[in-house]
Protein backbone atom coordinates (compact mmCIF):
# COMPACT_ATOMS: atom_id res chain seq x y z
CA UNK A 1 0.00 0.00 0.00
CA UNK A 2 1.42 3.31 -1.01
CA UNK A 3 -0.49 6.31 1.07
CA UNK A 4 -2.02 6.04 4.68
CA UNK A 5 -3.69 8.68 6.47
CA UNK A 6 -4.17 8.24 9.68
CA UNK A 7 -6.90 9.86 11.72
CA UNK A 8 -6.07 9.64 15.74
CA UNK A 9 -7.65 11.22 19.26
CA UNK A 10 -7.31 10.72 22.51
CA UNK A 11 -8.74 11.34 25.55
CA UNK A 12 -9.87 10.87 28.95
CA UNK A 13 -13.02 11.01 30.89
CA UNK A 14 -13.34 10.78 34.56
CA UNK A 15 -10.68 8.11 35.43
CA UNK A 16 -10.52 5.89 31.95
CA UNK A 17 -8.48 7.48 28.54
CA UNK A 18 -9.84 5.94 25.56
CA UNK A 19 -8.65 6.72 22.00
CA UNK A 20 -9.52 5.94 18.23
CA UNK A 21 -7.57 5.92 15.37
CA UNK A 22 -8.98 5.50 11.59
CA UNK A 23 -6.95 4.62 8.50
CA UNK A 24 -7.67 5.39 4.99
CA UNK A 25 -6.22 4.98 1.63
CA UNK A 26 -5.48 7.63 -0.79
CA UNK A 27 -8.79 7.70 -2.30
CA UNK A 28 -10.45 7.98 0.88
CA UNK A 29 -11.39 4.50 1.31
CA UNK A 30 -11.59 3.15 4.97
CA UNK A 31 -8.90 0.50 5.64
CA UNK A 32 -9.07 0.06 9.61
CA UNK A 33 -10.96 1.89 12.47
CA UNK A 34 -10.41 0.48 16.40
CA UNK A 35 -11.19 2.30 19.34
CA UNK A 36 -9.08 1.44 22.49
CA UNK A 37 -9.45 2.19 26.26
CA UNK A 38 -6.08 2.54 27.69
CA UNK A 39 -7.53 2.82 31.16
CA UNK A 40 -4.57 4.76 32.77
CA UNK A 41 -2.42 8.20 32.38
CA UNK A 42 -3.54 11.46 31.14
CA UNK A 43 -5.34 12.72 27.70
CA UNK A 44 -2.00 14.17 26.40
CA UNK A 45 -0.54 10.23 26.78
CA UNK A 46 -4.01 8.45 25.30
CA UNK A 47 -3.54 10.93 21.94
CA UNK A 48 0.57 9.50 21.91
CA UNK A 49 -0.76 5.76 22.80
CA UNK A 50 -4.03 6.23 19.61
CA UNK A 51 -1.16 7.66 17.45
CA UNK A 52 1.46 4.73 18.42
CA UNK A 53 -2.03 2.40 17.57
CA UNK A 54 -2.54 3.95 14.16
CA UNK A 55 1.07 4.31 12.92
CA UNK A 56 1.86 0.39 14.33
CA UNK A 57 -1.29 -0.87 11.51
CA UNK A 58 0.54 1.58 8.66
CA UNK A 59 3.62 -0.69 9.35
CA UNK A 60 1.64 -3.88 9.68
CA UNK A 61 -0.11 -2.46 5.46
CA UNK A 62 3.74 -1.81 4.29
CA UNK A 63 2.79 1.84 4.08
CA UNK A 64 5.46 3.95 1.95
CA UNK A 65 3.37 7.59 2.52
CA UNK A 66 1.64 8.17 5.97
CA UNK A 67 0.24 11.37 7.23
CA UNK A 68 -0.80 11.42 11.19
CA UNK A 69 -3.95 13.53 11.22
CA UNK A 70 -4.41 14.84 14.45
CA UNK A 71 -5.81 17.81 16.86
CA UNK A 72 -3.15 17.26 19.29
CA UNK A 73 -0.97 20.53 19.09
CA UNK A 74 1.46 19.55 22.22
CA UNK A 75 1.55 15.72 19.98
CA UNK A 76 1.89 18.02 16.65
CA UNK A 77 5.03 19.89 17.70
CA UNK A 78 6.60 18.01 20.26
CA UNK A 79 7.11 15.19 18.02
CA UNK A 80 7.73 17.56 15.14
CA UNK A 81 10.62 19.35 17.52
CA UNK A 82 8.85 22.32 17.44
CA UNK A 83 8.23 22.06 21.19
CA UNK A 84 10.21 21.06 23.70
CA UNK A 85 9.17 17.67 25.78
CA UNK A 86 9.99 18.28 29.34
CA UNK A 87 7.39 14.86 30.75
CA UNK A 88 9.73 11.85 30.69
CA UNK A 89 6.20 10.10 30.21
CA UNK A 90 5.84 11.76 26.93
CA UNK A 91 9.58 11.89 25.67
CA UNK A 92 9.14 8.08 25.88
CA UNK A 93 5.68 7.87 23.44
CA UNK A 94 7.25 10.92 21.21
CA UNK A 95 10.80 8.64 20.85
CA UNK A 96 8.60 5.55 19.68
CA UNK A 97 6.84 7.69 17.29
CA UNK A 98 9.64 9.04 15.62
CA UNK A 99 11.67 5.21 15.54
CA UNK A 100 8.30 4.13 13.44
CA UNK A 101 8.22 6.90 11.21
CA UNK A 102 11.76 5.38 9.77
CA UNK A 103 9.43 2.94 8.38
CA UNK A 104 8.38 5.02 5.40
CA UNK A 105 9.78 7.02 3.01
CA UNK A 106 7.23 10.02 3.91
CA UNK A 107 5.84 10.64 7.05
CA UNK A 108 4.45 14.07 8.38
CA UNK A 109 1.85 15.18 10.86
CA UNK A 110 -1.28 17.48 10.09
CA UNK A 111 -2.93 18.92 12.80
CA UNK A 112 -6.94 19.76 12.47
CA UNK A 113 -9.22 21.72 14.26
CA UNK A 114 -11.24 20.02 16.97
CA UNK A 115 -14.28 19.88 15.31
CA UNK A 116 -12.95 18.12 12.44
CA UNK A 117 -11.81 15.26 13.83
CA UNK A 118 -14.92 15.12 16.27
CA UNK A 119 -16.82 13.93 12.80
CA UNK A 120 -14.54 11.84 11.92
CA UNK A 121 -14.21 10.09 15.30
CA UNK A 122 -17.07 11.15 17.52
CA UNK A 123 -14.54 12.43 20.25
Amino acid sequence: MDKVIIFSDGGKRKDITYGTCLLVNDDGDEIIREHYVFGFGTSNQAEYLSAIAGITRAVALDAKDVSLVVDSKLLKYQVSGDFECYAEHLRVLKNIILDMATNFEKFNIVLVRRNIMKQLLGH
